[in-house]
């Protein structure tokens, strides 16, 4: 897999806002992959079995979603590069589903 680049993004688990890296990779079959890295440093325990995750430092606790109940997010309009060093602005669709259309979607890296 070869990383595009990276973008800092918040990542909203149940009521919880997670600000982390993600590597940009072309033609990911998921929208988005977490490692062990950010398990670990967001000191999360995944109990597949009862159908939960537990942000243990937050002491908060977030059903899993089932097959097929991901919620609506924002799509890119088109494949965009962004260049080493560079800014860029990606225009995105919203679905009209979502109800927070000013909360922030993506950064750049600082």
């Amino acid at each position: 897999m070869e990383t595009l680049g990276m973008v800092r993004a918040q990542m909203k688990v149940g009521a919880i806002n997670l600000e982390t890296d993600f590597h940009v990779i072309n033609n990911l079959q998921a929208d988005i992959l977490v490692g062990r890295q950010f398990v670990a440093e967001n000191n999360i325990l995944i109990d597949v079995p009862e159908g939960y995750i537990v942000l243990r430092d937050l002491q908060e606790q977030v059903p899993l979603f089932k097959w097929g109940d991901v919620p609506m997010t924002a799509l890119i309009m088109n494949t965009t590069i962004i260049p080493p060093f560079s800014q860029k602005i990606i225009p995105i669709i919203i679905p009209k589903e979502i109800k927070d259309r000013n909360e922030p979607w993506l950064g750049p890296m600082i």
